[in-house]
């Protein structure tokens, strides 16, 4: 089994700046997690289109994927 960490989980620190994405990612691998499952939904503080996710420009996407790609 596997076990991943949702964004919803730490998402009083998502609205109030106290975590960004790739913040959660080390958070979740300091945890010893598998994997993230990320949150995109329109709530107090988060992007209003992507969430948690915080964007979907290309430069923001490859530097979660590169650190995704670290963690394996």
């Amino acid at each position: 089994m596997k076990i991943g960490l949702e964004t919803e989980s730490m998402h009083l620190w998502f609205q109030n700046q106290r975590m960004d994405i790739l913040g959660f990612i080390d958070f979740a691998h300091e945890l010893k997690c598998d994997g993230v499952m990320i949150n995109i939904i329109k709530d107090f503080g988060l992007d209003e289109e992507w969430g948690c996710l915080g964007s979907d420009e290309p430069s923001h996407l490859q530097k979660i994927k590169q650190k995704l790609d670290e963690y394996g």
